[in-house]
């Protein structure tokens, strides 16, 4: 996540292409592994706590989270931009980041 920050700032605080570049870069890759990771992570966690019988499900739930995620985030940036609440590229990204954080310590 720091990476994706990193990025972000570098976006938010230049706006030369280049650099911008480089931060698209940054927080693509500081963004990418997260799915992944938690597809992994959430079956050895419901299996340390004995609710095999909540596997399928809580996968399930992960699968549709990052579905949602997919579907209506673009959406909401831009509904966000025409109404003018938007201010700058990945404006969304440092929230997305949080939210996630929240989750990952929630789950722990």
């Amino acid at each position: 996540m720091a990476m994706s920050l990193l990025g972000i700032a570098l976006v938010w605080a230049f706006t030369n292409s280049p650099v911008n570049a480089l931060g698209l870069l940054l927080a693509g890759l500081g963004q990418g592994p997260l799915y992944p990771t938690a597809i992994t992570i959430v079956p050895s966690e419901i299996s340390k706590k004995k609710s095999n019988h909540l596997m399928a499900a809580s996968l399930a739930l992960v699968v549709a989270g990052g579905n949602v995620g997919d579907a209506f985030v673009p959406w909401i940036v831009g509904l966000a931009r025409t109404v003018g609440w938007c201010v700058g590229n990945c404006a969304h990204m440092p929230g997305v980041d949080v939210s996630m954080a929240v989750c990952w310590v929630g789950m722990r």
